[in-house]
């Protein structure tokens, strides 16, 4: 599985560098600190997901880990 979600990144990391340009210069249009102050609060929100989903995942691990040695 883990080979496969490797390939996956592989070939779509040119796209994802793209969105990221495309992602700036819309993120440089923002000059109102209200704006501003909007895409701090979407970046908090999506770091803060990123983690669960993390978390997530390292406790499903750790329990089928746990599950096959006991």
């Amino acid at each position: 599985v883990g080979a496969i979600k490797l390939l996956i990144m592989a070939f779509k990391l040119p796209k994802l560098r793209t969105t990221e340009e495309i992602m700036a210069e819309l993120d440089a249009r923002c000059k109102d600190e209200d704006e501003i102050d909007e895409l701090r609060k979407v970046t908090s929100l999506g770091n803060r997901v990123v983690i669960y989903v993390l978390i997530c995942n390292v406790t499903y691990a750790t329990s089928t880990f746990l599950a096959a040695v006991f």
